[in-house]
Formats: structure tokens, sequence, C-alpha cells
């Protein structure tokens, strides 16, 4: 016997039916283990590029300090005048010091540098010329093995499996061939089962007539059957004949005696 199975044994349509969702696993399965290779081979891929980001990243780092650094440095002069009146620091800049400027440094000017803000607002521009590099997206891969598909003619087998812990091909197949095992045992059974209790059938007592003697047998009817024609035919034959001599010998006797008689 063979799936599918259509008789009424439902112990086979069970087995038939675990069969195929052992199958449906396998199928699965095989999705399952190449779609983790592929992930393996993107993670190896993600892995060369991102170092290679990682070096980019580190010197476009570096530049972004340099440039942070070069903006909060910079100092700007407020202006040279009398001092107590000399003119303030812009907006986006905060007071660093004083000096002094013009004849003989008697007036005054304020030093001014840019404020935190500022150097935000100013480091926008290089940030346009100098986008942040993006790092590589990392794979994703689910490891959940497929779980979903009920096969009850295996649950001692499957009970407590873990996708990091087992070999889900090895299980698939001693199910499969657990499930093949009972599926033939059921069989032998079922076989049996209809041996015994189907009707035992009358003994036929006719021969059968063989060909060649039946042709014979008609053959053998056909010449009695001549021969017997053939003797009445004679016999009748025969008895025309005697019947015509008689009469013959009849009548010449009645010729002599008449002639007798005239004498």
């Amino acid at each position: 016997m063979s799936c599918p199975y259509t008789g009424n044994n439902v112990n086979l349509k069970t087995a038939c039916a675990c069969l195929d969702g052992v199958k449906s696993l396998n199928t699965a399965m095989d999705k399952y283990e190449k779609d983790y290779e592929t992930h393996l081979k993107n993670m190896a891929n993600y892995n060369i590029e991102y170092r290679k980001w990682q070096n980019i990243y580190d010197r476009w780092s570096s530049d972004k300090s340099n440039e942070e650094k070069r903006l909060a440095d910079d100092i700007i002069y407020a202006g040279c005048g009398a001092c107590g009146t000399q003119r303030g620091c812009p907006g986006g800049y905060d007071w660093k010091y004083t000096e002094g400027c013009g004849w003989n440094n008697t007036l005054c000017q304020n030093r001014c540098g840019r404020n935190k803000d500022q150097i935000g607002i100013d480091l926008k521009e290089w940030l346009a010329k100098n986008p942040e590099p993006k790092p590589p997206l990392v794979p994703t891969f689910e490891k959940k093995p497929p779980s979903d598909i009920n096969i009850q003619c295996c649950n001692q087998l499957f009970s407590g499996v873990k996708a990091d812990t087992v070999n889900f091909s090895n299980i698939a197949q001693q199910c499969e061939l657990k499930i093949q095992n009972d599926i033939n045992n059921i069989s032998k059974t079922e076989y049996i089962t209809q041996i015994i209790q189907k009707p035992q059938e009358p003994e036929k007592t006719s021969l059968p007539i063989k060909s060649s003697e039946s042709k014979d047998s008609k053959v053998n009817t056909g010449i009695i059957i001549s021969v017997v024609i053939f003797i009445i035919a004679c016999s009748c034959l025969l008895a025309v004949i005697y019947f015509m001599f008689s009469s013959n010998g009849n009548s010449g006797m009645q010729f002599r005696n008449s002639g007798m008689q005239l004498k």
C-alpha cells in the first residue's frame, strides 16, 4: 500500500496524513536551511563592509572634530574703541578677553569666539559637503525553523526540539521511516483480515469440454448417421428389386397356365 490512501482504514489514513506532513516539513526544512546558509554568507559580507565603513567613519569623525576645534578656536575682533566703551561681541559669539589697540595701545578691543550654538550652525556647512557615512545594513534572519506542521505520528521524536540544538533533517528522516514502517505493518494486517473475512466461493462441478474432443464427437456422430442412412437406402432398394422380380414371376406362371388350357 502506498499513499495517498483512499480506503476506509482509519489508521492508514492517519499514517498517510502524517507522511504528507513529514514531506511538507522536509520541504520547509530545506528552504529554512538554504535561507540560513544565505544569511551566513550575507553576514560574512556584512562584516567585511562594516570594517570598511568603520575605517571611513573614523576618518570622517576625526575630520569633523578638527573642524569643530577650528571653529571654536577662531577668534574675531569686535572693534577698537575707548576702553569701557568698546564694541561688544556680535550675536553667536562670546567674549573671550580684551586687549589694547590703537596708538600705544591706549584704546581697547574685545576678542570674541563662537559659542556652542554658533559652532553647530557653522558646522552644518561643512557637514553638507562631508555627510556622515552610513553603516551597511545588518542582515536579518529569524532563526526559527518551521513548527506549524502538526505530525501526530512523531510526537515522541519532535518533543523538546530546538532549532539551535538538533538536526531537524535527521529527525524528519527518522519520522518518515517510522511512518513508512507503520504503513507497511498496518497494510499487512489489513490484507490478512480481508483474506479471513472473504466468503468462500462454492466449487464448480462441471468440467470444461475441450474443443478438440467436441469436434471429434461431432464428426463421429455424422459418420454414424451417414452409415445408417446408407443401410436404410440399400434395404429399401433391395426390397424394391425383390418386389419387381416377384411380380414378374407370377405373371409368367399365369401365362403358361392359360396356354395349357387352350390346348
